[in-house]
């Protein structure tokens, strides 16, 4: 073996240990969901706070509600929903990696001090990257988890059920160039030709406005043609993962898309339905004859009526109060400061 042969061998196998050292997403939500269940398994009655970037994660709280009424192994339930978008016009992915710990920081922060959660979800791909970096992660008293890691254990368990099949993954660009997903993916065995990786610029406030728009359908047949351009063979089995919690609300759309693109089958994949069953696995058989639920919805930048109005009506079928709550929702400019001092503009 020749000197240069020698030196990038022993590179790679340097990188792969380094590589195989750091924790994976998918094993720290092991963790932080043990963690909630544990927390949790005792208590009757509990306050959960639910944030995302924008309203996408309501989903998650209108599944934990439903699922609150049906299961009746809780007998109160308080439902905190916080829009974690510092103002209207400033989302996550136009600020620096800085700007968004720190940021996010200070949110995390008054949530836990105005609301005093047993327990806080972040139902946001975009803010779940963000999150180990933030000092609020390594001093949080609570259980605190995020949705990455669920969409990694989610993938990965379809392309078990499917030798043959290949991975899309959909997120916004600051969820896609993290790699969290593939590099999940790829530690739990996945080929790498077997995953690819989609950013969908400016979907998810598409998606928030109006669903039903020309302008959500043009980009997802946009984005997935993309996807699908990037695939190694032609026409295979497709799991595809929404992996921003707005997409879920088009999921028939991306199916559809991928079969028009030439997909031989789809599988839709989205983590929102994991995160909302999470507080339920684990708890004690005992069921009370009457459940309380109340669901409230916060946001430091203001909500446009548009935008309530259309998740307001996705959300309904499968909870009154969630969409009730959007529509009435609180909007606390005060809710954290922003910009705080240590936010560089």
């Amino acid at each position: 073996m020749t000197h240069w042969l020698k030196d990038r061998f022993r590179l790679g196998a340097i990188w792969l240990a380094i590589v195989l050292l750091i924790p994976s997403p998918s094993l720290r939500s092991q963790d932080d969901v043990a963690a909630l269940q544990k927390s949790l398994k005792s208590k009757a009655s509990v306050t959960i706070v639910v944030t995302d970037s924008g309203l996408g994660g309501l989903s998650v709280v209108a599944g934990i509600e439903k699922r609150c009424r049906s299961s009746r192994t809780f007998k109160k339930v308080r439902l905190v929903f916080v829009n974690a978008m510092p103002t209207a016009k400033k989302g996550y992915n136009k600020m620096t990696p800085a700007e968004k710990v720190s940021v996010f920081n200070d949110a995390l922060g008054a949530m836990n001090r105005r609301f005093k959660p047993d327990a806080i979800l972040i139902a946001c791909n975009t803010l779940s990257v963000v999150y180990p970096d933030t000092p609020f992660a390594r001093t949080a008293a609570i259980p605190v988890v995020g949705i990455v890691g669920l969409g990694i254990d989610m993938i990965a368990e379809a392309l078990g059920r499917a030798p043959k099949g290949i991975a899309v993954i959909y997120g916004t660009e600051t969820t896609i160039e993290s790699n969290s997903h593939r590099d999940g993916l790829l530690k739990r065995g996945i080929l790498p030709e077997r995953i690819v990786s989609v950013p969908c610029s400016g979907l998810a406030i598409k998606i928030q406005n109006d669903v039903n728009s020309e302008a959500v359908k043009t980009a997802i047949a946009g984005f997935v043609r993309d996807g699908m351009a990037a695939l190694p063979t032609p026409g295979p089995r497709v799991v595809v993962g929404l992996c921003c919690t707005h997409y879920g609300y088009s999921s028939t759309l991306f199916s559809s898309c991928t079969v028009e693109a030439g997909a031989s089958a789809v599988e839709i994949l989205n983590p929102n339905d994991r995160m909302s069953e999470l507080l339920f696995k684990g708890r004690p058989k005992r069921t009370y004859p009457l459940v309380k639920t109340s669901v409230d919805v916060y946001s430091r930048g203001e909500l446009s009526v548009e935008a309530r109005k259309n998740i307001a009506d996705l959300v309904r079928p499968a909870s009154l109060k969630t969409a009730e709550a959007l529509l009435g929702y609180t909007h606390d400019p005060e809710l954290w400061p922003y910009p705080g001092p240590a936010a560089p503009q």
